[in-house]
């Protein structure tokens, strides 16, 4: 492991994670496996203590209920609210929340809400889903902390949602960035002033905030914000709409190199890691989010400049440097006239040269640049693809086709 020292590693914050870890011993789930690890509460006197904590992946959160169906062994007793995640190749995964967990969420997420510009006198559109998912309740928890005046409405029903916000003269926005956008398409002006965007990417694609700050006529603050299921709210911008600050009252972050496991300083790109350091039920220590991102320090805060850029479990090496497919959706989705899902890239190996990338993209030959689309996904990987192709009559297929053997996976 790195021997890497961040600049938010203080004495309050190893305070908070004893305290935490002291917790998470209570807990049937967590006493096996620190019994096993030869790993007390006690035995946690600095941070490199706390890293030989082994880390621990979404599959770990399942087999606590294979261990004591059906509620499992990080059952809490003091849960009030029980919601639920899907996890692909695994179904439902139930989550817990104590009145403990959720006041302390709102607290810290209402101080994000107020640096974002929201006030007690702002009427909210909550569009985020209430049905399974936590995101709903966690937004308007937040809101009426803070005294603001909630509307529930929940994902769908666009018209009667443009009707409410028009008549009641909403002025703030909770919700996916893409519904947003839907809305104000469809005529909801309101008062809008302030949209928070959750659930999707949105300052990571090129374009997509101005996008929407259009559409609402432009002078709006829009922000983003990024969530985890079982950690509920991580980051989130203010007013500034400069990048995600660390909610640090909720969790301690770390970045690491997700093939080695080990830690990486600020400014690199890595596999974001995090800790609970304030959570009675189900709480997480050193939890694999699979999610790629760079951390860095501002202002003497944490946090995220440019959002998430991929997944774990998608890496390819090309040209000698670490590749995540899946961040030409952030590149294409600020390009006109192709489609964002629909692309491809062929990795090849010709005899006695390096790596050769060809990229292609649906999308109308005629209208769009292979160039741009060229230098936008070199922008995102570091390298420029050898070569770009817009194709009119796609035809689907796998997303990466790798014509060296899988040796450089």
């Amino acid at each position: 492991m790195s021997a890497v020292q961040f600049a938010h590693d203080t004495a309050d914050v190893l305070s908070a994670l004893q305290r935490q870890i002291a917790h998470n011993y209570t807990i049937p789930f967590y006493r096996k496996r620190m019994d096993e690890w030869g790993v007390r509460p006690e035995d946690i006197r600095s941070f490199d203590d706390f890293r030989r904590i082994p880390m621990m992946k979404r599959e770990d959160q399942v087999s606590s209920v294979d261990e004591d169906p059906p509620l499992g062994s990080m059952w809490n007793p003091d849960a009030v609210l029980i919601t639920h995640t899907p996890a692909p190749g695994i179904g439902l995964v139930t989550e817990y929340h104590t009145r403990a967990d959720i006041d302390a969420c709102a607290v810290a997420v209402a101080k994000r809400l107020a640096a974002a510009g929201v006030t007690k006198d702002d009427i909210v559109v909550i569009n985020s889903s209430y049905h399974l998912v936590i995101s709903g309740h966690t937004g308007q928890a937040a809101f009426t902390e803070l005294g603001a005046k909630v509307l529930p409405l929940g994902p769908g029903e666009t018209e009667r949602q443009v009707e409410i916000i028009n008549r009641l003269g909403a002025t703030v926005l909770f919700g996916f960035p893409s519904y947003c956008l839907k809305l104000a398409e469809a005529g909801a002006r309101g008062k809008i002033r302030v949209m928070i965007a959750g659930g999707e990417p949105f300052s990571s694609i090129e374009g997509r905030r101005e996008q929407v700050k259009n559409a609402f006529g432009g002078g709006i603050t829009a922000v983003d914000l990024y969530g985890l299921s079982g950690f509920n709210v991580v980051a989130m911008e203010d007013r500034r709409e400069n990048g995600m600050r660390i909610l640090e009252d909720e969790v301690y972050a770390e970045i690491i190199d997700p093939e080695t496991g080990d830690l990486l300083p600020y400014g690199e790109r890595g596999e974001l890691v995090l800790t609970h350091v304030n959570r009675q039920a189900m709480p997480f220590m050193r939890f694999r989010t699979g999610d790629l991102t760079v951390l860095d320090r501002t202002d003497g805060e944490l946090y995220m400049p440019n959002g998430v850029f991929g997944r774990t479990g998608e890496m390819y090496r090309v040209k000698g440097l670490k590749f995540y497919p899946s961040v030409a959706v952030l590149c294409l989705a600020g390009i006109q006239g192709v489609h964002p899902l629909k692309y491809r890239f062929t990795i090849s190996r010709p005899s006695g040269t390096t790596d050769y990338v060809k990229f292609a993209v649906q999308g109308n030959p005629s209208a769009v640049d292979a160039e741009v689309v060229k230098k936008k996904i070199g922008l995102r990987t570091l390298f420029e693809p050898n070569e770009v192709e817009i194709i009119e009559q796609w035809v689907d297929g796998p997303t990466v086709v790798d014509e060296r053997g899988g040796v450089d996976r």
